[in-house]
């Protein structure tokens, strides 16, 4: 099969690394939502929703390869932004690095309730984020989901937020 391009496409798909000629790490807007291209770089596919992480040790590809839930090493601080596809192990694909999202995968973590505004923060080995800090606080990373609606049940759920993941 020829390399293609994603000039045209939807961010829904998906292809495998050596098909593609677009830069890993690029961009695209589409609408009020931005999203970056990038490779799984883990062992296991994620799946839409899932909130993925990078590794210190990527360095200057930080903003290439993303890591599912499984990888050792990964830093927390680097949250890459929310899986809108299911991508893979080795393929590359869309992830949303900026704007809203309703399928964002929630835990409560430490906390017992989740209000909207809230800043949400990815945990380590985990496809999902949980409570970092109340509404009206400075988040505690750079890279933030916002809640867009009050939770407060056990399970791990797709909630509403907004992704800055920049």
């Amino acid at each position: 099969m020829e390399k293609v391009t994603w000039q045209i496409g939807a961010v829904t798909d998906t292809r495998a690394a050596d098909k593609i000629t677009d830069p890993l790490g690029g961009l695209r807007w589409v609408g009020s939502k931005l999203y970056r291209l990038m490779k799984n770089n883990g062992s296991n596919a994620v799946a839409v929703g899932d909130v993925v992480l990078g590794k210190h040790t990527d360095e200057g590809d930080i903003d290439s390869y993303f890591y599912d839930d499984a990888e050792s090493n990964l830093d927390i601080s680097l949250m890459q932004g929310v899986c809108v596809s299911a991508i893979a192990a080795g393929d590359v694909g869309w992830i949303q690095v900026l704007g809203y999202n309703s399928q964002i995968k929630f835990a409560l973590g430490a906390t017992t309730d989740i209000d909207k505004g809230d800043s949400m923060i990815p945990v380590a080995d985990k496809n999902y984020v949980v409570f970092g800090a109340a509404h009206g606080a400075a988040p505690l990373s750079r890279r933030t989901i916002i809640a867009g609606e009050d939770y407060s049940s056990d399970a791990i759920a797709a909630k509403k937020g907004y992704i800055h993941c920049l």
